[in-house]
């Protein structure tokens, strides 16, 4: 019994450690559309985010994906315009943490997101020109807010 106990303090103690050293950075923008865009990256493995636009998201120093704002009328133009596109490859769709997105390569050399953030008059539109994995990663570790209108 005192095995089993001493086991499962050093299960949860490690357990504890793992959860600790996910740590995350936010950064705001204010967005031509009027709107305070609040962008969290989980920075677990040397992940990192820049203030200025267009932003970037790095890993150990190395520009992974980048990412600039637009308009919700800009958004639905482009989702439009990709519908029914042969040359244009649509790797995903749907929705992340409220927000719409679609992930489409154009050329397969280069990957894009497009995301409609919930509640606002902004898209993004994050790019990445080395891999699909890679950019579905980045994505994977991005969330996309309305920022609190009081900030």
């Amino acid at each position: 019994m005192k095995r089993i106990l001493c086991t499962l303090g050093i299960f949860i103690i490690g357990l504890c450690s793992l959860t600790a050293c996910q740590s995350k950075k936010a950064v705001t923008y204010q967005v031509d559309t009027g709107d305070k865009i609040t962008i969290t990256l989980k920075t677990s493995g040397d992940y990192d985010l820049t203030a200025e636009v267009p932003f970037k998201i790095t890993k150990d120093g190395k520009e992974l994906s980048q990412g600039k704002f637009m308009s919700a009328s800009s958004y639905d133009q482009l989702i439009s315009m990709l519908s029914g596109r042969s040359d244009i490859q649509i790797v995903d769709s749907g929705e992340k943490d409220g927000n719409s997105y679609t992930f489409y390569s154009p050329n397969h050399v280069e990957y894009i997101y497009i995301i409609k953030i919930n509640n606002s008059q902004t898209g993004v539109l994050l790019t990445n020109s080395h891999s699909q994995a890679e950019a579905q990663e980045c994505f994977q570790l991005l969330t996309f807010q309305l920022a609190d209108s009081d900030n």
